[in-house]
């Protein structure tokens, strides 16, 4: 697991989804379908994006991360484990990005 935080949109959405599809080794995808292949969470410091990209052909690669933009900073949570370890921890990964941002 990683949390980054970088100031402003750090390259933007697409880019920054794209290079995590590269290192599960997915092709990349298009701006108009980044919104349909990733779902909404909502944090403390506001709503999130959660993208889950499994390569089905080498089930030791996957990742899951949220992307939560804050205004002057965006903070990147990626999760990187074996298509498994994903499915097995999702729920756990949503509910750790949604309580970023609790005292």
């Amino acid at each position: 697991l990683s949390i980054v935080s970088l100031s402003g949109s750090s390259g933007g959405l697409l880019a920054n989804v794209n290079r995590w599809r590269g290192q599960v080794e997915l092709d990349p995808i298009i701006e108009r379908d980044i919104l349909t292949t990733s779902s909404v969470g909502e944090s403390k410091m506001g709503p999130y994006r959660i993208f889950k990209m499994i390569n089905e052909k080498k089930k030791e690669k996957a990742i899951i991360a949220a992307v939560l933009p804050t205004g002057e900073k965006t903070f990147f949570i990626k999760l990187t484990a074996d298509i498994q370890g994903i499915s097995e921890l999702e729920f756990s990964f949503k509910n750790f990005c949604s309580s970023i941002g609790e005292s």
